[in-house]
């Protein structure tokens, strides 16, 4: 979180709102959270008694209200420039529904669309950008079991999103 958080406002240059969640952490989390709550770029910060990742992310979406909703877990950094790739991804491809935010093993890859980005086999991780009608009006939601080591599960995020009649897919480069 200490490493994620700065990078994301570091290179952020869209418009947009931040909603920092404390999923139940036993540490410093929550002085630290506080610290954070101050700084301007943050929207709002919100703390669960207990770790719940499906629950988090899906509060921190409901409270949303741009065109694209990123769910961001505190395990990335980001780099320069990967905002507006993403928004001028999801303007120039329709039916993009699900976009992760590094490009994957090309295990993962099927197809190469357009040639802009590729094509998830099945699924993307769950750190990745939906486009907003998916969580307002098809009802795709992050859910709380377990798929394998995955937790929240991925697989079933993206395999909603497919489902609704939207792509997944994989940047062509790591944003």
């Amino acid at each position: 979180s200490r490493a994620c958080l700065p990078s994301y406002l570091e290179t952020i240059t869209v418009p947009h709102e931040l909603f920092v969640i404390d999923n139940g952490s036993t540490d410093d989390t929550v002085s630290w959270l506080r610290e954070v709550s101050t700084l301007p770029q943050v929207t709002d910060t919100l703390r669960l008694a207990k770790n719940n990742p499906a629950e988090a992310l899906n509060l921190g979406l409901s409270r949303c209200s741009g065109r694209l909703l990123h769910i961001m877990e505190n395990d990335y950094q980001y780099l320069e420039g990967w905002d507006l790739e993403i928004v001028a991804l999801f303007d120039e491809i329709q039916q993009l529904g699900q976009l992760a935010l590094f490009k994957g093993k090309a295990r993962f890859h099927a197809s190469n669309h357009e040639g802009k980005i590729w094509l998830a086999r099945q699924n993307v991780c769950t750190t990745s950008v939906l486009r907003r009608d998916l969580f307002f009006e098809a009802g795709v939601r992050v859910k709380g079991h377990y798929l394998g080591n995955r937790y929240p599960n991925d697989h079933d995020l993206s395999m909603q999103v497919i489902k609704a009649g939207y792509l997944v897919a994989w940047p062509n480069r790591d944003l």
